[in-house]
């Protein structure tokens, strides 16, 4: 980058614009340059640093001689710089100065003519700067160079060590620049070069201290001591030729001073002293006689005498036996004659009480290196050894301080792996040294997992001694297998092991033994360290095992946070392939939120994998924490359900009215105020603003906070009859044009808006009215009261309506608009347009219901009978006009079955006379032949004025309801009775001569006479006639005719002129129809009741019970026979068909005057059992252990005698029907109609369920059983089938399968949920949960034997942290725990499920290392000009989680790139090629951006669109214009017009396609002259319309103008007699706007024609 140096200003030549300049002087010139690459396709701004002028870096040397005259050179850049160099001017040339501090200031010397020259041609050059992003490297570097001065004398300002400032200035430019480091007048010496740092006590070692200046001063005035003491030798004296103090120059910059040893003395081995170097007799103007020391920037510290290094001590450990060789480094162990010391050890026991235990002679092998032997220890005993060492010296006679550690014994360091599955039998690899000393067998040795949450102690471990057959000893290592679990048993020892526990592992040493499979003898605790009862030892103390998995990776370990796509993240780690926890599918917590589909893959290591279902959209700081869940089998589901964040309820107002699930009466117009009503609306009050918005119809319109319950919003004009949905859009904020719309926050109202009215079916009253009009018909109309003048249409007719109540309106039948006897629809108006049908039509007319009598004799009715109805009087009484009635003259008529028409008198009669009335017309009814007849009835409107077309609208049908004939002729059945009728069926039960008696309207009938005979009809048709016999006006009786046993018989009444008359039933003899009890005792003897009817007619004096095989005496009445069953032998015997007999002396002799019956009145048999019947258990769910759990089995012959003892069986639900436990009941726990089932213990796991059953064991000799194939038992509780009639006994004596109807639940229930259902979606809420059957999951000791009493709560796709329950006082009624309810979406609902004791903890959770990405939705725009710089925001959630984006179109990096907030990103588009892009987002984090993953960029689901020029065809032309031209591009759809642009004319453009706008180019010609014919070229751009605004879409594409010029003419000769008829012209520009058909060529005086056929460009 060359540069142009200024103190105030720099010229930048290159790809650089100059944006900000500042100048600032330190102690010289730096100058910062913002730039923007302008090369192309530069992507990046970047902030440049520039130095201008020259830099001081250091000097060298930094000290120097006293008086001065030391060759200084000064190190830096830009000292080559023209501007500053020495023959520049005259006084261009630096001179250097130095400042030095003194007790009146600060001396400047200056002038010290240095001199300028290039040191080396290496080039320095910042990062920044050496290359463009695309990779280009620049070539620009600048070079180092170097000043040398010459130090000058200080005189009377010197004193030792003074630090002067080095200091360069520049005159041409009046700048100075500053060496960082001073230059120090004297010397110094560096504390990190003393060596060695360790002196032996006999001297003769070479010492050296490095420094600077050390070489301006002889030995004699150097001197090195440590505390007060010489430490070098300097032979007869300071300076003489026997003295080994000298100074050596290094060559840069430094001296080293050397000297030998002293023979020295200490006060203690191993001190340590500190080293100083002094000078004397230095020169003026110091003072004679002064002595200095040489300054130093830390302290040199020297050892004396012997050093222990604790870091070697090896072994630290051997057996008890001792014999252990311990070998100690360190340095001086030997005198300066090489000789040994003597070195004792003292062995001490560690701890509180230490003493002791032992002394031994060291051996020193070299001087930094001695040994000595354990001798013989106790098993476990840790000692710490001390050294005495004697050097022979009278000042040095202390022991040192070190101390180092020994172990007797073996020793573990690790075990692994650390985590397994919790049934166990996991292979373990434990590590140390020492296992098999003393002769140690494996079969000495045991180990122990003992669980830390049992707390026994070090003897009373968790699990039991392990086989010896699995281990696997060397000296060093234990392979051994993990003990087993016995799930909800107590181990050998005592304790549960639960999922997760820590156990430390101990190894349990025996004194040898032999061989032979068993242990040895423990030893003996002589033999053992103080405080040990057994030679054990802790493998884990740190780090235990840990009986359950670990989760150690996530795969990926970052997901994207929106639902689409879903990731799929695998868990794995040690421990998961256990089947303790694989049978039941795991869950997978991504903080709150759970993963879908999560399930474990079938391999080897049984990983689980899950798909995330998106992160939080909501800014976090910290990373979600990632929970595993396994053997989620505890777990039960409530019927309760929560809804999160706000409801819509109802919706409301004033005006308008709800039917079903809409709302009616909405204006078309709009503007109408509804109230929506819900709940949980403040969620998203944020101050005084409400962060929501109402949609209705996808209509935005702005929404008013009420109250949590109610907010308010105006609806939007819609058209008449529309029906609107309604939502609310939460955590909008009103106006906010960046954030998108989150449609996972709208809740959607179940009320729908009608923009309409509804009128309710059936409340047209009257929904019939006069023809003539003026009848008030009165309509319930929902909607209504939005508008003031309704209308009511009826047919094609308005009427003005009135408000007659909410909801209700009243409008009367428009006068003289009605056709007679039609049915018209009926409309209500509400505006100009807006009409609703109602679905009831109105009639015009009278109408016909009913007639009075409904039934006549044959003979007719008298003139009294009349039809009911209404409209019969259609009539105007104050008109004298002929037609005051719309219709008077009427006629009754009969139809007939065969459709013929009788007239009933009055013919032609007048509504208007006699007794008829507007509601009754009179008639008489004539006689007629046949009784029966049942005419339908009709009124025939002789005058009514209807349509020619229609013969039948005159007439009016009469109809009647709640009968199935509208008028009856003849004698009509009203009722029967005799001494035996049932009202229940409403029939005559009796025998043959009995009397029946019949009511019956209109008995007498004159034409037919009165009754002769009853006639009696059986099922087969069969008739029996009797004489009838007329008691009264109404009533006849009759003997039963002839009729079969158990037969049921219809009666007719039969006239001498053919009439029959049905007249009811008659059955003969009595009916069965139940028996209870239907079960009881084997034994039998059981009394029973049999029911039915009629057991007292028919002369009946005698009934006997039949049971198959026995017959048994009765006591009966009219409904009851009551006996005793038979006495039985066989179990689970079943009768079918009892019966009964009956007996008297009417009936035939021939049956014994006995009759009988076997099956019910409905042919259904009546069976008994015997044996006992099952009705009932209770509860259906019990505890999962079965702990103190009583199952009660309900129903009734439990205690027949019969059995001996009962048991209660749990069998398999499986299908197998596998006998999976058996409980025998005591005495208090059997009753005949209660069975109390001890429920099996410890049997089953989560989720089982049971069929429960009970079973008996029978009396008698077991050698005699009743089921050979079932021993002495009996199971079967419920009856089998019916056998078919007439079989009646079935012969089985016992069930062969079991019947199992009854199931037992195991496991825990929810009893209730309390607190709000509705909760926030940030969460938070609590619910509180009482639940029974909990006792199994935790215990009241502090152990927590069967768990640690915790719970997760669970609704559908979140859960809530883990949750401790109380347990009730019982542990059994009830249990209570609070839950935490998570953030969930909005509107999100589901049921609560409580996990209890969830297998997770620490283990199984990974705290920060998953991560959600953000999600990028969408773009404010999706088009935007190729030239950039438009600004497009990116919208989506979790941005604000990274510190820097850079947004990407197609690859090329955005101008800007920045967060706004977590929903959106601001990018600004850089200059690219037209078309279409991806648009990515690169996320980046403070401190890892240069190791992003891929899964930090994020690209939005829409393309963007560059909308740019990219050629024109053609692109040369005439200067007329109007040529027609093609500008090629992308994105033109974009634009609703467009205009074509030639420099700075315009023409219309035409948008052909998204790539091609087609337009003529413009008339230029005006510019040109005569003269002027040269081309020239113009820009091309396009000015593009949408909505309203211009977009000028510029380019560099141009186009020639041109003015038409002919290049050739072909054929260009011709014979002047015989001319050619077609030229081709060739030329340029030639397509101009000024259309020319002809040219005309001029050539001796002749004119020619030509046709331009072609032009060539």
């Amino acid at each position: 980058m060359p540069t142009s140096r200024s103190s105030s200003r720099a010229t930048l030549l290159g790809p650089c614009e100059v944006l900000k300049l500042i100048t600032t002087v330190r102690t010289y010139p730096l100058l910062y340059v913002l730039c923007i690459p302008t090369k192309p396709n530069s992507l990046t701004n970047s902030l440049s640093f520039v130095d201008v002028g020259p830099v001081l870096t250091g000097i060298f040397p930094s000290c120097g001689a006293l008086q001065g005259g030391t060759t200084v050179t000064i190190f830096g850049q830009g000292l080559e710089d023209a501007t500053i160099s020495d023959n520049a001017t005259p006084l261009s040339g630096p001179t250097v100065e130095l400042l030095v501090p003194t007790s009146l200031g600060t001396t400047r010397y200056f002038g010290l003519n240095p001199v300028v020259s290039p040191i080396d041609r290496t080039y320095v050059f910042h990062s920044l700067f050496d290359r463009w992003h695309d990779g280009t490297i620049l070539t620009n570097r600048r070079p180092t160079h170097s000043i040398t001065f010459t130090t000058p004398s200080l005189g009377t300002d010197l004193t030792f060590g003074i630090q002067a400032t080095v200091q360069v200035f520049w005159k041409q430019v009046q700048s100075r620049a500053g060496v960082v480091k001073p230059f120090t007048y004297g010397a110094s010496v560096d504390p990190t070069k003393l060596n060695p740092t360790h002196l032996s006590l006999g001297g003769g070692q070479l010492i050296s201290i490095t420094g600077c200046g050390l070489s301006q001063f002889n030995s004699s005035q150097l001197a090195v001591s440590f505390g007060s003491t010489a430490i070098c030798n300097r032979g007869a004296g300071p300076g003489s030729s026997n003295d080994t103090l000298f100074v050596v120059p290094n060559g840069d910059g430094t001296d080293t001073l050397y000297c030998t040893q002293l023979a020295i003395g200490c006060t203690a081995p191993g001190s340590s002293y500190p080293v100083t170097v002094t000078i004397n007799t230095l020169p003026s103007p110091i003072p004679i006689g002064t002595t200095i020391t040489l300054p130093s920037s830390g302290t040199m510290n020297i050892t004396v005498g012997p050093v222990v290094d604790l870091t070697t001590v090896h072994p630290t450990r051997g057996p008890r036996l001792g014999g252990t060789v311990v070998a100690v480094g360190g340095s001086g162990f030997t005198d300066s004659q090489g000789t040994p010391l003597p070195v004792v050890v003292t062995l001490s026991t560690v701890g509180s009480s230490s003493s002791t235990f032992a002394t031994v002679n060291g051996v020193v092998v070299s001087d930094t290196q001695f040994e000595y032997t354990m001798p013989p220890g106790l098993f476990g005993l840790d000692v710490q050894a001390s050294y005495l060492f004697g050097t022979g010296d009278a000042n040095c006679v202390g022991g040192t301080t070190a101390r180092a550690s020994f172990h007797y014994g073996p020793v573990c360091s690790l075990v692994a792996p650390q985590y397994g599955r919790v049934v166990g039998g996991d292979r373990v690899t434990i590590t140390g040294a020492g296992f098999l000393e003393d002769g140690t067998l494996p079969s000495d040795i045991d180990v122990r997992f003992c669980i830390r949450r049992l707390g026994y102690g070090l003897y009373n471990c968790s699990a039991e001694p392990h086989p010896r057959g699995d281990f696997v000893v060397t000296d060093s290592t234990l392979t051994v297998s993990t003990p087993n679990w016995r799930q909800n048993v107590a181990t050998l020892v005592g304790g549960n092991r639960l999922f997760g526990d820590k156990a430390d592992v101990y190894i349990y040493f025996r004194a040898p033994g032999s061989n032979t499979g068993n242990y040895g003898p423990d030893f003996n605790e002589a033999l053992l360290a103080p405080g040990l009862q057994k030679a054990i030892i802790q493998c884990s103390s740190g780090s235990p095992y840990t009986f359950g998995p670990k989760v150690t990776n996530l795969t990926p370990n970052k997901a994207q946070s929106s639902n689409l796509p879903a990731t799929t993240v695998v868990a794995s780690g040690p421990g998961f392939n256990d089947a303790v926890y694989n049978a039941h599918t795991p869950l997978v917590a991504f903080g709150s939120q759970l993963g879908l589909n999560t399930a474990i893959v079938a391999d080897a290591t049984r990983d689980i994998q899950t798909s995330t279902i998106g992160g939080p959209t909501a800014p976090s700081n910290t990373l979600p924490t990632v929970t595993v869940t396994f053997n989620t089998c505890n777990q039960t589901t409530s019927t309760t359900s929560v809804t999160w964040g706000p409801t819509i309820t109802a919706i409301t107002c004033t005006t308008c009215d709800v039917a079903g699930n809409v709302l009616y009466g909405l204006d078309p117009a709009g503007g109408q105020p509804i109230t929506i009503q819900g709940t949980r609306f403040d969620d998203f009050l944020v101050g005084a603003t409400f962060q929501a918005t109402c949609l209705i119809k996808n209509t935005q319109v702005p929404a008013t906070f009420v109250s949590s319950t109610a907010l308010t919003c105006n609806t939007p004009a819609l058209p008449w009859s529309s029906r609107a949905n309604v939502a609310v859009l939460f955590g909008y904020i009103p106006g906010d044009k960046v954030q998108p719309f989150n449609w996972r926050n709208a809740v959607a109202s179940p009320i729908q808006l009608a923009y309409d009215i509804s009128i309710l079916a059936g409340s047209t009253t009257p929904n019939f009215g006069h023809t003539s009009g003026g009848t008030p018909v009165q309509l319930t109309v929902f909607g209504i009261g939005t508008w003031s003048t309704p209308n009511v249409i009826f047919g094609s007719y308005a009427s003005p309506a009135t408000f007659a109540g909410p909801n209700v309106i009243v409008a009367p039948t428009p006068l003289d608009r009605g056709d007679f006897n039609t049915d018209v629809k009926v409309y209500v108006q509400v505006g100009p347009t807006y009409f609703t049908q109602s679905p009831d039509t109105f009639h015009y007319g009278p109408v016909c219901t009913d007639v009075v009598p409904n039934n006549c004799p044959t003979t007719g009715c008298p003139s009294t009978a009349y039809l009911s109805g209404s409209g019969f009087q259609d009539c105007n009484p104050a008109s004298t006009d002929d037609r005051s009635c719309r219709a008077r003259f009427f006629q009754i008529e009969y139809v007939n079955a065969d459709g013929s028409i009788s007239v009933v008198a009055p013919v032609n009669a007048d509504v208007t006379t006699g007794q008829n009335t507007d509601t009754k017309l009179y008639y008489v009814a004539p006689a007629v032949t046949n009784c029966n007849y049942e005419p339908k009835v009709q009124i025939r409107f002789l005058d009514a004025a209807i349509a020619t077309n229609n013969s039948n609208q005159n007439v009016v049908q009469c109809k009647a309801s709640g009968r199935p004939y509208f008028f009856h002729y003849g004698p009509l059945f009203v009722a029967s009775n005799s001494a035996h009728h049932d009202a229940s069926t409403g029939y005559e039960y009796g025998w043959i001569g009995d009397t029946v008696t019949f009511t019956v309207t209109n008995l007498n009938d004159s034409h037919i006479g009165v009754p002769l005979q009853c006639a009696f009809r059986n099922e087969s048709n069969q008739v029996s006639f009797t004489t009838a016999t007329v008691t009264s006006a109404n009533t006849v009786t009759c003997p039963i005719g002839d009729g079969n046993w158990n037969s049921l018989a219809s009666v007719s009444l039969e006239y001498a002129v053919p009439c029959e008359i049905a007249v009811g039933h008659v059955h003969y003899g009595p009916v069965l129809r139940s028996i209870a009890p239907t079960f009881g005792r084997v034994a039998g003897g059981t009394p029973v009741t049999i029911s039915g009817f009629g057991f007292t007619c028919c002369g009946i004096f005698s009934i006997n019970a039949l049971f198959p095989g026995a017959t048994n005496p009765v006591s009966f009445t009219e409904t009851q026979l009551t006996t005793t069953v038979p006495v039985n032998q066989k179990i689970d015997l079943l009768l079918n068909n009892i019966g009964a007999s009956f007996k008297s002396a009417n009936f035939p002799i021939t049956v014994g005057n006995t009759f009988s019956l076997y099956s019910t009145e409905t042919k259904t048999s009546l069976t008994y059992y015997y044996g006992p019947v099952v009705s009932s258990i209770f509860p259906g769910q019990v505890q999962l252990s079965g702990r103190d759990q009583i199952v009660t089995i309900t129903g009734s012959g439990f205690a027949d005698p019969y059995f001996t003892d009962a048991f209660c069986d749990y069998i398999a639900t499986d299908g197998s029907y596998q006998l999976l436990g058996s409980v025998k009941l005591l005495p208090n726990e059997k009753s005949d109609t209660q069975l109390l089932c001890r429920v099996l213990e410890f049997s089953h796991s989560c989720l089982a369920v049971d069929h429960i059953s009970p079973r008996w064991r029978r009396f008698g000799d077991e050698a005699d059983p009743l089921r050979p194939e079932q021993g002495r038992f009996y199971w079967k509780t419920v009856a089998p089938p019916a056998a078919t009639f007439p079989v009646a006994t079935s012969t089985d004596g016992g069930s062969a399968q079991r019947d199992l109807p009854f199931r037992l639940n195991f496991g825990f229930s929810i009893l209730a949920v309390s607190g709000s259902l509705n909760v926030p979606t940030t969460g938070g809420s609590i619910l509180t949960v009482t639940t029974t059957n909990l006792r199994d999951y935790y215990s009241n000791t502090s152990t927590l034997d069967f768990g640690p009493g915790q719970a997760v709560c669970v609704w559908g796709n979140y859960r809530s942290p883990i949750t401790t329950f109380v347990p009730s006082q019982d542990g059994v009624t009830s249990t209570v725990f609070n839950c935490t309810v998570p953030a969930a979406p909005l509107g999100y609902s589901a049921p609560l499920t409580v996990i209890v004791n969830p297998n997770e903890n620490a283990d199984t959770t990974v705290v920060g290392g998953f991560e959600w990405l953000p999600q990028a939705s969408s773009l404010s725009r999706s088009f935007g000009l190729s030239t950039g710089g438009d600004v497009v925001i990116v919208r989506g959630s979790g941005f604000s989680n990274y510190d820097t984006v850079t947004c990407y179109f197609g690859g090329v990096q955005a101008v800007r790139s920045d967060i706004t907030n977590d929903f959106s990103v601001l990018c600004v588009t850089p200059y690219t090629q037209p078309g279409q892009v991806a648009v990515k987002l690169q996320f980046c984090k403070a401190g890892n951006c240069q190791q992003l993953q891929s899964l930090d960029a994020v690209t939005v689901p829409s393309p963007f669109t560059f909308i740019g020029i990219n050629s024109i065809y053609p692109s040369a032309g005439s200067i007329c214009g109007n040529t027609p031209v093609q500008i090629n591009g992308y994105g033109f759809s974009y634009f609703d017009s467009v205009q074509c642009v030639f420099g700075d004319l315009k023409t219309p453009g035409v948008i052909a396609s998204d790539s091609t706008v087609e337009c003529k180019t413009a008339d230029v010609s005006a510019l040109y002259t005569v003269d002027e014919r040269a081309a020239f070229c113009v820009v091309t751009s396009i000015i593009g319309t949408r909505a309203g605004e211009s977009h000028v879409v510029s380019s560099s594409a141009s186009f020639e103008y041109g003015f038409p010029q002919v290049t050739s003419v072909s054929p260009a000769t011709g014979d002047i007699d015989n001319l050619p008829t077609l030229l081709t012209i060739r030329g340029l520009f030639f397509n101009g706007g000024k259309v020319i058909d002809t040219y005309t060529v001029r050539h001796l005086s002749l004119s020619l024609s030509l046709s331009l056929s072609r032009f060539n460009f």
